[in-house]
């Protein structure tokens, strides 16, 4: 893992909050993004080859654990955890 987002995130609603999960290795490992218990919000793009989960729109509804999978194919896979909390008015 060299770089990837704080454990406990907070975005705020209405706005865009991104994600960030990179891994190193060789071959370059495919990241796979999952939230808990749920599906994907529907307002995201994934920037930087994937590395990178971005809501575009924060709602409510994103709140939850966000699971982070890579993967090359040699060694064993990493998974890495971030709770996003979303604060609103």
């Amino acid at each position: 893992m060299q770089y990837a987002t704080k454990r406990n995130t907070v975005a705020l609603r209405g706005q865009s909050v991104s994600l960030w999960c990179i891994v190193g290795g060789t071959p370059l490992p495919e990241i796979k993004w999952a939230k808990k218990g749920s599906q994907l919000p529907n307002d995201i793009e994934y920037d930087n080859y994937g590395k990178t989960l971005r809501i575009k729109n924060v709602d409510f509804d994103a709140e939850g654990n966000y699971d982070c999978d890579a993967s090359n194919g040699v060694g064993s896979p990493i998974s890495y955890s971030v709770h996003l909390s979303v604060y609103g008015n």
